[in-house]
Order: C-alpha cells, then sequence, then structure tokens
C-alpha cells in the first residue's frame, strides 16, 4: 500500500513537471536531451517505489544518481553548473557506499531473504545473533544503511548537494527534490523493522532522542536558517525543501510514521509548486532583460512582479502559505498539525522547537514575496516581465487544488469533522492514526 501511494503521488507530480517543461524549455536547442535526462530520472524514481528489496531499490537510486549528476552539469558551459555536477557525484556516492556496505552486513547474515522488505522476525534474529567489532550485527548494519539515506536525502551536513542541483534546469531540480524525499522515505519507511530493533543502540545520550530525530531536528532547524541568507531564489527554495524532509526524518525517529508519510507526500506537492512557481518567475525576468545583463535568479534584481505575473504571484503565494502551514485553507497545515500534536504529547521540547521553526519559514516565504514580488521593479527584466504560457500556468494550477483538498485524506479521527478513516493510516496499516490536540493547535 505504501509503494501504490507513492508512486500515485509520484506519476502526477512527474505529469506536472513534465508538461510544464514543454513550456519552459520550447525554445531551447538542447530541449531533446534534457527531456532523454529528466525521463531517465523520472524512471529510477518511480523503479524506487516499485521494488520489493534493498538490492533493486539500490540500483534505481543509482539511476537517480547519475541523472541528477548529468542534469546538475547540463549547462557545462557555466563553470558553477560544472562544480555543481562534481560535487552531487562525490557526496552521492559517498553515501552509495555506505549503504552498499549496510546491505552487504545484512545480505550476509541473513541471505537473499534478508534483503526483501520489510524485514521479518528471522531476519532480524540472524542480524542480532551475529556481531561485528564488538556490536550486534543489526546496530551495524541500521547505522550504515541510516548513513546512507542521511547522506542522500541531503540531511545536514550533506545537505550542500542536494541544493547544487538547483543549477539543472529548474523543472529537473524539482524532479531531483522530490525524487529524493520519496526515496529516503520509502528506505527508511521500509527499514522501520530494523530500526525499531535496535532502537536502543541508536539513542544519543544526554538529548534522549535516537539519531534519526536528532539528525531531522538540526537539519529542519540550520536549513530553515540558511534559506533566509539566500538571494538565489532557487536555492531559498532548496534549503526550505531539505528542512521539510528533516521534519518527515524528525516525525519517524519519534514514532510518528502515519504523520511522517502524510507530510511527506503533502511536501512534495508543495514544494513542486513552489519551485515551477519560481521557475515561471525567473523565466519572465529573462524573458524582459533583453539584454541579458542581470541574473534573472537573484531576488535583488526582480520587484514588482506581481502587476506583471498576477497568476504567477497568486500560486507562489499559495505554495508559500502551504509551506508555512497556514491554517485550514492547505493540506499542509493538517500534516504539519499531525506532526506538532504528536511531539506535544510525546516530546514538547521538540514542539516548540517546530513550531519556532515554522514560523520562521513563514518570515522566509514572505521574504520571498515580498523582494519578488511587490514594490518597484528593480531592473530591465523586471519591468518587462511576461506571465508564463498556459503549458507553465495550468500544471501549476493542478497541484493549487491538490493542495487544497488533500488535508481531508488526512486527518484524525477524533477531529470534529471528518470525511472518513485516515487515509495515511490505512496505508501504513497502523493501529491508529495521527492524534488530534485543540491544545497543540491552538498555541502554534
Amino acid at each position: 500500500p505504501f509503494s501504490a501511494l507513492m508512486l500515485a503521488a509520484l506519476s502526477l507530480v512527474c505529469l506536472v513537471v513534465f508538461v510544464y517543461a514543454l513550456g519552459s524549455l520550447e525554445n531551447d536547442a538542447d530541449c531533446g536531451r534534457f527531456f532523454g535526462l529528466l525521463s531517465l530520472l523520472a524512471a529510477g524514481a518511480l523503479g524506487l517505489v516499485v521494488f520489493d528489496n534493498l538490492l533493486l531499490a539500490f540500483v534505481c537510486w543509482g539511476i537517480v544518481d547519475v541523472a541528477a549528476y548529468l542534469l546538475a552539469g547540463f549547462h557545462s558551459e557555466r563553470a558553477s553548473a560544472r562544480r555543481a555536477a562534481l560535487k552531487v557525484f562525490l557526496l552521492t556516492k559517498t553515501g552509495d557506499l555506505l549503504f552498499l556496505l549496510g546491505m552487504v552486513l545484512v545480505y550476509g547474515a541473513g541471505g537473499a531473504q534478508a534483503l526483501t522488505l520489510p524485514f521479518d522476525g528471522t531476519t532480524l534474529s540472524a542480524l542480532s545473533g551475529a556481531s561485528l567489532l564488538g556490536l550486534p550485527t543489526s546496530v551495524v548494519a541500521a547505522g550504515l544503511i541510516l548513513a546512507g539515506v542521511m547522506v542522500k536525502s541531503a540531511q545536514f551536513p550533506f545537505h550542500t548537494w542536494m541544493v547544487e542541483t538547483t543549477e539543472a534546469p529548474l523543472p529537473a531540480a524539482t524532479l531531483i527534490h522530490v525524487a529524493s524525499a520519496s526515496a529516503a522515505a520509502f528506505v527508511l519507511i521500509r527499514i522501520l523493522p530494523l530500526l525499531e530493533a535496535v532502537s536502543i543502540s541508536l539513542l544519543v545520550p544526554l538529548v534522549e532522542l535516537n539519531v534519526l530525530a536528532l539528525i531531522g531536528v538540526v537539519t529542519t532547524i540550520l536549513t530553515t536558517i540558511f534559506a533566509l541568507a539566500q538571494r538565489d531564489i532557487r536555492r531559498a527554495l532548496s534549503f526550505f525543501a531539505v528542512a521539510q524532509l528533516g521534519q518527515v526524518f524528525m516525525a519517524l525517529g519519534t514514532g510518528a510514521a502515519v504523520a511522517a508519510l502524510f507530510h511527506l507526500v503533502a511536501g512534495m506537492f508543495f514544494c513542486t509548486l513552489l519551485f515551477l512557481a519560481a521557475g515561471s518567475v525567473v523565466r519572465g525576468v529573462a524573458c524582459g532583460d533583453a539584454g541579458g545583463s542581470c541574473d534573472p535568479h537573484d531576488l535583488a534584481n526582480m520587484g514588482g512582479l506581481g502587476e506583471r505575473q498576477p497568476l504567477t504571484f497568486l500560486l507562489f503565494l499559495f505554495g508559500g502559505a502551504a509551506l508555512a502551514g497556514s491554517p485550514i485553507i492547505t493540506g499542509a497545515f493538517w500534516s504539519r498539525d499531525a506532526i506538532l500534536t504528536h511531539m506535544w504529547l510525546n516530546h514538547q521540547t521538540l514542539f516548540w522547537i517546530l513550531t519556532v521553526t515554522t514560523g520562521v519559514t513563514a518570515f522566509g516565504v514572505m521574504r520571498l514575496l515580498a523582494l519578488a514580488f511587490t514594490g518597484a521593479p528593480r531592473t530591465e527584466g523586471a519591468t518587462q516581465a511576461v506571465e508564463g504560457g498556459p503549458w507553465m500556468i495550468l500544471p501549476l494550477i493542478l497541484l493549487w487544488l491538490i493542495i487544497l483538498v488533500m488535508g481531508w485524506a488526512g486527518l484524525p479521527e477524533e477531529f470534529p469533522v471528518t470525511i472518513g478513516e485516515n487515509l495515511f493510516a490505512i496505508v501504513l496499516r497502523a493501529e491508529e492514526g495521527a492524534q488530534f490536540s485543540g491544545n497543540s493547535m491552538v498555541w502554534w
């Protein structure tokens, strides 16, 4: 059921990105090569959520990495693109190595059956019965696999490679972010039985959090702060996207798997909306700058675009409201509230950290909106900017509609108005879905 849900969500995102790319690259001489690489990326991402064992998931993850490397260096005439591609290659291959070592240990202890997911009791017993470096093999294998996922899902301090993929054409950068998020969630949720079996060994002293949750907390805080310092609109959104993935790590690490899956799927849609809306902004400024004298990605070169790109402005505003968890009007409010309610009931310190971080995110979104869309145009490109064509706007409207209604699918049963059982609890076959707390909702 988890694979079916991820396949449906990821397929829809891929469709939107491909249609959008028809409009954004219609006059690009390398359009054919771009769509070939984008298809490779989509194939790897979709294959990753279809296969039911670690080895084939690893192969598909490698395909995603190859496509990310080639797309980051797509404009190889730019030195920045060449450096970005090299960084993507080196860091993702480091993650591959760690993941592969963990997979070898799992295979050595339990055979081919051990690579089939989810881990059953026989495999866990075999892993716990063997030892390596004075530790149970299960602990070492879980640590290596978790480290590999941490690198490949761009958790701090390995977040830099994901931000560098913004050198790729924006539709490709969007799909790389979404594919990486879905890949990390796929592997983490599939190996949850292994992580739960060694949970005591993964606890961090003093803070009383396991490694998974601590990684998520640190990533969420730091990448949200980093986003505030960016002048490049693509890099700011990339940092915010990594922060959302950090929140998924935090939720999984504290036992809120249903809330984590809900927020992951919501994040896939609103991050895609924000990236593609930013692509419309960038293309409008680039088309308006006939002389090519300014960087169309720099927020300092924008201003006043709300009057020249009204549809893009409204869609970006809605995507930003979803990112900031604005109440009622976005599905992302309910997914964020599911995580916050769990923290309120189980880890109040994390509740306040996440609440403050969400407030900082809202400030960051307002900063992007103010610099890009309000005030007077600061360059010729902003003065002459044009609205994107129908191939670019219609996919964004579809994403807006999905974000608007998807919150109802994840409402807790205790909520006064629901349309049925929590979809994400059904998918994970959980005994109980996300919890509801009126106190936590009022506070945050």
